[in-house]
């Protein structure tokens, strides 16, 4: 392994753990100070802001990708670039506070947030959120960017960190002393301006030939390339709306006070998904690699030894959590939530088929497959809004089949068929393992919920099956990507040797 890759592997190490901290403390916290109404409005508001900057995210990622193509070889087109997309994203916040003051006047609130908090307050504080953005954190989003082609891009990971930090401070200081949502937000637009003032001072100091940015570019420049972002655009409405729009279905249905415990059930669940992301990062350029290569075989090894290391790690995890995760819950929120095994094995079923399709997804983000990306997205998306449409009666049970059945779907029929064409190859020449014995390990979850108590010789039995099958899947691996794995992941020791004289 390269020591740029090692760095970057360690900055994002390094920001995976201080995000999960971040998650991990600031929960229990909030819970002890806050009442569980008022922690799950600002969760709703903070989840309709997170939706909302999809006119803005999609553009920034577009500018990003374009500015790393262009850099190198065209340095004033790249300046020129970075200059019109700064005039678009000032009109961008333009219409995201539009977009605010639409819904306020339609008196549309409560199509997104139920609570007693009245549609002018609410107003308010979205209003001084997007403010933060208008003035300087979306340039700042944008100018973070240029950090890439240049090896810096461990600096964005620091600079998350410190904001994650400032977050923080801002939610605790005010829960704790009992500040009111709308000065919270005066403090949030406060601290983080000046927080992003400093990064544009600091980007100024290392990058100096990009500077004044504000000189270079067009609006109608700007604006061509902000068409060309559409589908980035049209990606990021449709993944945001599987995740932060799910949670402003759950408080319309079962009220903002339902919120909290489901954040804090998915936080727990969301930090395998957190570990599974630390082994994709290495692997994915690889990926891409070995198919340029035309070595779809080894590729296909590749895949399923991901499956193989991330599935075993996961279902382990789960298993020990089936004894410990009640106790841990009650004294990580103090008590003050009531832990829902429902929700949580329904999200760690989820989250595990998720983490089959993660690898493919990845895949066909790398060889730039970004219609079919699109087009992934938008199914997943579209099956979670109509199931919990039609489920919507079952109340979180619904939420959580429809979550299920769009994540199996995708993961398990939907991207293994497409990239089964991709590679002109059937995924049965990895021992059908996109069928991981994490998902059969993980139906004893709906025992659990229905009986609670199962015969001791049960359990074993089923934990018997899953380490056989994940033992059959390491056998499957031919020495030659064992070797590849020890290279890639030799930081985390996970791979033994076998086979030495392969």
């Amino acid at each position: 392994m390269t020591e740029k890759l090692n760095k970057s592997i360690s900055y994002k190490a390094l920001q995976t753990v201080g995000f999960t901290l971040y998650s991990m403390l600031l929960i229990p916290l909030l819970i002890r100070f806050w009442d569980k109404e008022t922690y799950g409005t600002w969760i709703a508001i903070y989840a309709l802001y997170n939706l909302v900057q999809v006119v803005e995210f999609g553009h920034n990622t577009f500018v990003g990708n374009a500015f790393n193509a262009m850099v190198h070889t065209d340095k004033e087109g790249a300046k020129s670039l970075l200059g019109s997309a700064f005039r678009i994203n000032f009109l961008s916040g333009l219409i995201q506070m539009s977009v605010i003051g639409i819904i306020y006047k339609l008196g549309a609130f409560s199509f997104f947030i139920t609570n007693d908090m009245p549609d002018g307050d609410i107003a308010i504080i979205l209003f001084i959120l997007f403010l933060y953005r208008l003035l300087i954190g979306s340039y700042r989003g944008l100018l973070v960017k240029i950090l890439n082609p240049f090896g810096y891009i461990y600096k964005s990971y620091q600079f998350s960190i410190f904001e994650r930090l400032i977050e923080f401070t801002v939610l605790v200081a005010a829960a704790v002393y009992g500040i009111s949502l709308i000065n919270m937000a005066l403090l949030w637009l406060i601290f983080k301006s000046c927080y992003s003032l400093g990064i544009l001072f600091y980007l100024r100091k290392l990058l100096p030939e990009y500077f004044p940015w504000w000189q270079k570019g067009s609006l109608a420049l700007g604006w061509q390339n902000y068409k060309k972002s559409l589908p980035y655009i049209g990606s990021s409405l449709l993944d945001r709306t599987a995740s932060d729009g799910v949670v402003l279905l759950i408080s319309v249905l079962l009220g903002s006070t339902f919120l909290p415990l489901f954040i804090a059930i998915r936080t727990l669940v969301n930090f395998g998904t957190k570990v599974s992301d630390i082994f994709l990062s290495p692997i994915t350029p690889e990926l891409i690699n070995l198919y340029a290569k035309q070595q779809k075989e080894r590729l296909l090894q590749v895949i399923g030894s991901y499956w193989l290391i991330t599935g075993g790690i996961l279902i382990i995890g789960f298993m020990l959590s089936i004894w410990l995760i009640e106790p841990i819950f009650e004294i990580w929120t103090n008590g003050r939530l009531t832990f829902r095994p429902l929700v949580y094995y329904g999200l760690i079923l989820v989250m595990i088929t998720q983490n089959v399709g993660s690898i493919m997804d990845a895949f066909l983000r790398g060889i730039n497959r970004t219609n079919l990306v699109f087009q992934t997205s938008f199914i997943r998306t579209a099956m979670i809004l109509i199931g919990i449409y039609v489920f919507y009666t079952m109340s979180i049970k619904g939420v959580i089949l429809a979550l299920g059945i769009a994540e199996f779907f995708k993961s398990i029929i939907w991207l293994p068929y497409w990239c089964s064409k991709e590679l002109s190859a059937d995924f049965k020449k990895v021992g059908m393992l996109w069928l991981n014995p994490l998902l059969i390990g993980l139906s004893v979850l709906f025992y659990f919920i229905e009986f609670r108590e199962p015969p001791i010789w049960v359990l074993l039995g089923i934990i018997v099956l899953v380490f056989l099958l994940l033992l059959w899947q390491y056998r499957q691996m031919s020495p030659a990507v064992l070797r590849l794995l020890q290279r890639k992941y030799a930081f985390l020791g996970l791979i033994a040797k076998k086979n030495k004289n392969g």
